[in-house]
């Protein structure tokens, strides 16, 4: 059976990893890469379940203060490493100083033709 290029010989889901690109910060989003606003993204790697392809992580909160909202998005690569598409998840349940927040992004199936990896693009976080 051939595999997807997403998928290793072995079976197993495989991805490249890129640096984060700068995205300009909406009204109240503050954006990561700043460097000062305490999220740390910790760990992250694609999986597959019953459920699909999928970008899984832990951001953690090393600010004094708690953040109400906290973003991650990260760039669809094509074949070719182009950026075709974007997934993105949002957490606005309160994140209180050293918490760390376990998240999980599925790949829509009507990506799958195009994609072949995928790259972070950015972590933003809101206070009040």
């Amino acid at each position: 059976m051939k595999l997807p290029a997403y998928f290793s010989e072995d079976g197993g889901a495989r991805a490249s990893f890129g640096e984060a690109s700068p995205e300009p910060a909406g009204d109240m989003f503050i954006p990561a890469e700043a460097g000062d606003i305490g999220l740390v993204l910790e760990e992250y790697w694609m999986g597959s379940d019953d459920n699909g392809l999928y970008i899984a992580g832990a951001i953690r909160n090393s600010d004094d203060d708690a953040f109400d909202s906290v973003r991650v998005a990260f760039d669809l690569l094509d074949g070719q490493g182009g950026a075709y598409s974007a997934v993105t998840t949002r957490n606005d349940d309160r994140i209180e100083s050293g918490d760390v927040w376990d998240f999980t992004i599925y790949i829509p199936y009507s990506e799958m033709d195009k994609f072949n990896s995928y790259r972070l693009q950015s972590v933003m976080g809101v206070r009040r």
